[in-house]
């Protein structure tokens, strides 16, 4: 119940200060509790993302910066000795995004590297470097 409290909490003051950010409209910031397959299985992310050569008509290019931080507290049991551990799963990027803007219409696709840590203290560390691909189909919402 407190990791939920703590996750509306975050994700609440995040909202607000992207609301406050938008009006300098140079940085996108969005903020996320995250649920995967894999174990630590929850966890909050932060995505951050800056359009370059905003000059050209129909084409949107941009560079996007991701962090996510999985928690969980897990027994494992070792010869009938049960040990209570905390693991740990770090995972961060960056990645090139490229759109067309076509009308209320904006697909896009990136290309990016990141890397991932997973502990399970206090002896176990496991670094992993990755790549991806990604497309995207957004609609454009116009404000008078």
């Amino acid at each position: 119940m407190l990791r939920k409290a703590i996750a509306i909490t975050f994700i609440s003051f995040i909202g607000i200060f992207s609301a406050a950010q938008q009006t300098l409209a140079q940085f996108t910031l969005g903020a996320a509790y995250e649920i995967r397959d894999e174990n630590p299985e929850n966890g909050f992310g932060l995505r951050l993302e800056k359009g370059i050569f905003s000059d050209l008509p129909l084409i949107d290019l941009g560079v996007r910066a991701h962090f996510s931080f999985f928690n969980e507290t897990t027994d494992i049991t070792f010869d009938d000795v049960e040990v209570s551990t905390e693991v740990d799963a770090y995972d961060y990027g960056l990645a090139l995004l490229g759109g067309v803007n076509i009308g209320i219409v904006k697909p896009y696709v990136g290309l990016g590297v990141g890397s991932e840590r997973f502990e399970a203290n206090p002896q176990f560390t496991e670094n992993n470097f990755y790549w991806n691909g990604f497309g995207v189909q957004k609609l454009r919402c116009f404000h008078s």
